[in-house]
This record gives C-alpha cells, structure tokens and sequence, in this order.
C-alpha cells in the first residue's frame, strides 16, 4: 500500500512530498532528509567557526599593536619625565647639600671661614663710640 509522505523543508518555503511503496523506504529517505539537515546545519556551524576565527584573529592583531603603543607611550613618558627633572634641577638655586655633592671643597671652605671682631679706634672728635669691625 502506498504510503504519502510530506517532508517540510526548513530552508525553503515549498514542502516536498514523497509517494513511498513501504516503510523501510521511507525510513531511508527520512535518514537522507535528516543528513542533508544535518549538513546543512555544518555549513552553517563552518560558516560562524570562520567568522570565529578571523575575529580572533583581528582582535590578536589588535592587542599586539595596543602592546606595541602601550610601550612606545610609557618609553615616551619616562623620556620627558626625565627632561623635566632635568630642566627643573638646572632652574632651581642649588642648595648647600647638592653644593656639597657636587664640589665639597668649595663648599667646605665656603662654610670654615670664620669672622673674627676686630676692634678699631676711629679718630674723630671723641662722640663715637668705638666701631668694631668684621673681617671676612
């Protein structure tokens, strides 16, 4: 007995249909209809794996060039650090302590002359008092 079979195609709008002599055949072609399905479905799957990848692939390249940025950045930026330090060290007046590290003689004699009073008569007419005078 002849047996009517409709297999609806989900990727198209018409259905098919089958005219089948016995089960067994239309066992077989519900088995075709599956693994055609099914192949679809794994040009489909094949289709996002390669967006998949080449996405990956992008974002690789991506983080490389933003690795490649980060590091000519951070060697920029230390540069003109220093520069700066450079530049504020050569405006400020230096102080004893930097004197002393970079010339301690100079500073050293600088800093061990004494200023002994000496005391001068200043011959006027008598109303002022005795002047003392420093030497350095």
């Amino acid at each position: 007995m002849p047996v009517l079979l409709v297999i609806p195609d989900p990727f198209s709008s018409v259905s098919t249909t089958f005219s089948l002599i016995s089960f067994s055949t239309r066992l077989v072609l519900s088995t075709l209809f599956y693994s055609s399905s099914c192949f679809r479905s794994h040009l489909q799957l094949e289709v996002y794996l390669n967006g998949l990848r080449s996405l990956r692939s992008r974002w690789e390249s991506y983080v490389a060039e933003r690795d490649a940025l980060r590091s000519w950045l951070t060697g920029r930026m230390t540069a003109s650090r220093h520069l700066v330090e450079t530049k504020s060290r050569s405006s400020q007046p230096k102080s004893e302590e930097v004197r002393a590290l970079e010339h301690p003689e100079q500073v050293k004699h600088d800093s061990c002359v004494l200023q002994w009073p000496t005391v001068r008569e200043e011959s006027s007419i008598g109303s002022r008092p005795d002047i003392i005078h420093f030497i350095s």
